[in-house]
């Protein structure tokens, strides 16, 4: 353990706290954060960085600047590298193990390309070649870096460029499902504010020179959760808790007279204790905990330090664990309780309380083993302490207990706990010493320390079937584990049985068996324990709360909100939403965000469950859900583009404003998809508009082979049903998307037959009358485009449809700008922009400004044309339109290299090159690769 080289170490702090979307507020501590960190890191008498090599990024313009920078701050660090963020932490909703750390211009809409994605820090931090790193992120829901959201997967796990480290540690602010706190009013962050202080002031209890990231991450959990604030977490590799951020200023050397092979720490004993006399060992009824055990280095480190608060702080303390059932709540409990038996001599009981116990099968006619009677266990226990007066009375047994317990050094577990209830008589006095440990399936419970336990990590659930294995582990490989480990939902109670079979079978015929809809249906030794503890929480709900999970089961997506399992039941979306929370709290359901899900290995029990249930056989459980997604989409849409079809449906949310459109169609992405597919496997009568909906919601999130996908769809069922209008908007829908990725000679073919079935529907002709004069500019055939472009337009004025008139005057204005008739261009861009800018089209009306800055800089008329590219970029990252904003910075790129202003343009080229390559459109990324080629070469020669 040695104090960093500061030549050779290198620190990168990053931080937002002013921010473009007012939804996310701003974080005036951030900035102070930011400026003492930096002091600090660079006082002699701390760390002693250079200034030069201690980097403060505040409010930084673009993502891409900072991760240039932290790039080459990793590069040069060979000691230790630093790495610290401070401002608005966002999950992705459709891959929750996506970090996004917010700058300036993020929006809080999932417009994740303006934010700094953690992975991208991470990939330069692992390339580094530091022996030390160091990752500090101050942040909602920053504890993803380490355990990857609902995943699991931890963002520390070895790599091979990582081998030659000597340590790796990510210190957070909160948990992967907490907010960070910037209190109103305090200089600082509520974390960062403690990491200030004790950085400045050292930590006393610290028999140290120097003051580790482990001792540092101890002292900020003991005063975070005295306050009540979020806690941090700690993820470590190697000797990364041992890594030293700075002197320790409240070092005390040790006079040379004491011998420091002693301790200088007087032992900890009972209060009332009258002699140093040693006591006979007291009752012991603990279990011993099981010998495969693996992991959980966290939960017991938790555990673990409220056991020296109740020791060090004579009184009683309670520690409750909770998580879904088989998650080995009682396996970490137990060897918890093995680690620290001995500190606890006067009594170590456990008891299985029965509150989630196994229940039978819905149907076979047994009733669910009743949870059991906290006051039939007092009896127990206090005959287990030698009491054989037990009193009758109720009250009575409770104040023998707590009297018998006064003064002793007690541990008591409390297993498979049900309710507050259950365990509130069993809980000692305040004069006892006593750690009592209660696992539950419920969060809601009374404790001085609440430890979730979450599934196991990939490599720890790796590990445990190795373990139970045996002798047999050596014939597996790492993939063909963890695809086995995640077949087993990283869970406990199925991993142990198959880790038994590993013994006997090959892991490839074990694989082979599990499909995804019922993974373990071949192996009934795991999948009676897994069906077992589903139901055991199942049958312990109230009858609402079944009822409401029934639902959940038939829903067809991924997961599901609280508007949408309302829409199938029939209920208001709050109360829903409350059930789903309440399902959630009981650790029956997985979720957060306001988004739900279930484990995958518990989905099949819940759907059994449900399909049992007479009321909702058939596929008329799920049309309400179809109609509210269906209407709740137009809506969107109709919000998002100004298109009027949201009109049509009474069904469905409303939204005030194209964000809040924007926010509901992201978070509700991938339930749309599935819901398409499973409405037309239902013979939903509307399931081609719901299909063709969807698509267009992907079309405009520039997915556009998903998007063709139900296009295909609902072409397929408008031809079914004879529905010539809808197959037009089908094939216009297949149409752009093979237009946008550049295959013109298929969109071609669609317009032309999309047009020859819409002579009925003059909003379906005008769409195809603007794809085939697309396919003429293509070609060059301007004169024939215009044509075209025209005869759409006066079909979308007929029609009253203002996005088609809108696209149709775009055209028109191209086909001038390409004859470099300029001045003709700009009056129907101008007239496009204002139309799309009254019907709220702002990506119609972000490309129409691209077009007007073309020809402003063809005329040289650089400050117009400035002005429209930066205001056609505000309209496309507020209307998440990529392809736009990239078209405005590659216009402003080629504005500056008319000016001869050659690194601006090269720094909006690779922003715009990026962008497209991302989108996957290849012409307009060698473009650009052509540009920035252009661009070197003038620069040489000026």
């Amino acid at each position: 353990m040695t104090r960093p080289d500061p030549g050779a170490s290198r620190a990168v702090l990053i931080g937002a706290h002013e921010f473009a979307d007012t939804t996310l507020g701003a974080l005036p501590g951030v900035k102070n954060n930011i400026e003492e960190l930096r002091r600090l890191l660079t006082d002699p008498g701390l760390l002693g960085l250079d200034d030069a090599h201690c980097a403060a990024h505040l409010d930084p313009d673009s993502p891409v600047d900072v991760l240039a920078r932290l790039h080459r701050a990793a590069d040069d660090a060979t000691d230790t590298l630093i790495v610290y963020y401070a401002g608005h932490g966002l999950i992705d909703p459709g891959d929750e193990r996506q970090l996004y750390l917010a700058t300036p211009g993020t929006r809080a809409n999932g417009q994740w390309f303006l934010s700094l994605r953690y992975a991208d820090i991470r990939s330069s931090v692992r390339q580094s070649p530091a022996r030390r790193k160091v990752v500090i992120l101050d942040c909602c829901f920053s504890a993803v870096a380490i355990a990857g959201g609902m995943s699991g997967s931890s963002a520390v796990a070895p790599q091979p460029e990582d081998l030659e480290a000597e340590g790796v540690c990510v210190l957070t602010a909160a948990s992967e499902t907490a907010t960070a706190l910037c209190p109103p009013g305090e200089t600082y962050s509520a974390f960062t504010g403690e990491l200030v202080d004790l950085l400045e002031h050292g930590i006393a209890q610290e028999r140290s020179e120097l003051l580790t990231v482990g001792a540092l991450y101890r002292q900020l959990h003991s005063r975070l959760s005295a306050k009540n604030r979020p806690l941090p977490q700690l993820g470590t590799r190697n000797t990364g808790s041992d890594i030293v951020l700075a002197r320790n200023r409240a070092y005390v050397p040790v006079p040379a007279a004491v011998s420091v092979a002693e301790p200088v720490a007087e032992p900890v004993t009972a209060p009332d204790a009258a002699t140093t006399a040693p006591r006979p060992a007291g009752p012991d009824t603990l279990a011993a905990p099981d010998a495969t055990f693996v992991g959980r280095e966290q939960e017991l480190a938790r555990i673990g330090r409220l056991a020296e608060r109740t020791l060090a702080g004579g009184r009683p303390m309670v520690c409750l664990v909770h998580g879904m059932g088989g998650v080995g709540k009682t396996q970490i409990l137990r060897r918890a309780a093995a680690t620290w038996a001995d500190r606890f001599q006067d009594g170590r009981f456990e008891v299985n309380l029965r509150g989630f116990a196994p229940g039978p099968a819905p149907g076979d006619g047994r009733r669910a083993e009743e949870a059991r009677d906290p006051y039939e266990v007092l009896e127990s226990l206090l005959r287990q302490a030698g009491r054989t007066d037990i009193p009758a009375d109720r009250s009575e047994r409770e104040e023998r207990w707590r009297d018998w317990l006064s003064g002793r050094r007690v541990l008591l577990l409390l297993d498979n706990a049900h309710d507050a209830a259950q365990i509130r008589p069993l809980l000692p006095g305040p004069n006892a010493m006593c750690l009592t440990l209660v696992s539950s399936r419920e969060q809601q419970m009374p404790a001085d320390e609440s430890v979730p336990a979450e599934l196991l990590p990939p490599a720890d659930a790796v590990e445990l079937l190795r373990s139970v294995a045996g002798a047999a582990e050596t014939a597996f490989d790492d993939s063909a584990l963890e695809a086995l480990a995640e077949r087993c939902g990283r869970l406990p109670v199925a991993l142990r049985p198959i880790g038994w079979s590993l013994r006997h079978t090959p892991v490839s015929d074990l694989l082979a068996t599990m499909d995804a809809s019922h993974p373990l249906r071949e192996l009934p030794d795991a999948d009676g324990p897994v069906q077992a503890a589903f139901l055991a929480s199942y049958l312990r709900l109230p009858a609402a709360l079944q009822l409401t999970l029934r639902h959940c089961a038939m829903h067809p997506g991924p997961d599901f909100a609280g508007d949408t399992i309302a829409a199938m039941m029939g209920v208001p979306p709050a109360t829903a939403g409350l059930r789903l929370g309440q399902l959630r709290r009981r650790h029956v359901l997985l979720g957060a965000h306001g988004r739900f899900t279930f484990h995958g290995l518990f989905r099949h029990y819940a759907t059994a469950v449900a399909e049992a249930d007479p009321e909702l056989r058939g596929p008329e459980v799920r049309h309400g859900l179809y109609a509210h997604l269906l209407g709740s989409l137009a809506h969107g849409l109709t919000a998002l583009t100004g298109a009027a079809g949201g009109r049509e449906h009474a069904d469905g949310a409303e939204f005030p404003s194209a964000d809040e459109a924007r926010k509901w169609l992201t978070s509700h992405s991938a339930e749309l998809e599935l819901a398409a597919a499973a409405a037309a496997d239902d013979g939903w009568e509307h399931a081609a508009r719901l299909a063709s909906g969807a698509g267009y919601w992907l079309y405009l999130n520039e997915r556009y082979g998903s998007a063709r996908s139900h296009y295909e769809r609902a072409l397929q069922l408008a031809r079914t049903a004879g529905d010539r209008a809808s197959q037009a908007y089908a094939l216009n829908g297949i149409a752009e998307t093979h237009r946008l990725q550049f295959h013109f000679a298929d969109a071609r073919e669609n317009y032309g037959q999309a047009l020859a079935l819409s002579a009925a529907d003059r909003t379906a002709r005008s769409e195809s009358l603007n794809g085939i004069a697309l396919s003429y500019i293509v070609e060059q055939r301007y004169a024939d485009a215009r044509a075209s472009y025209e005869e759409a337009l006066e079909l979308a004025r007929r029609a009253a449809d203002p996005v088609a008139e809108v696209y149709a005057l775009t055209g028109i204005g191209d086909t001038h700008r390409y004859e470099f008739r300029d001045d003709e261009s700009v009056a129907w861009f101008e007239e496009a922009a204002r139309l799309a800018g009254r019907t709220g089209n702002r990506s119609a009306q972000a490309y129409a400004l691209t077009c007007i800055g073309h020809a402003h800089r063809n005329q040289r008329r650089y400050d117009e044309a400035h002005e429209c590219y930066n205001r056609a970029i505000e309209l496309a990252v507020a209307a998440g339109d990529r392809m736009a904003q990239a078209q405005a910075h590659d216009g402003i790129a080629r504005t500056y290299a008319f000016q001869g202003r050659y690194k601006q343009a090269r720094d909006q080229c690779v922003l715009a090159m990026w962008t497209f390559d991302a989108l996957g459109v290849q012409d307009w990324v060698d473009q650009c690769v052509e540009l920035l080629r252009d661009l070197k070469a003038d620069e040489r020669r000026q």
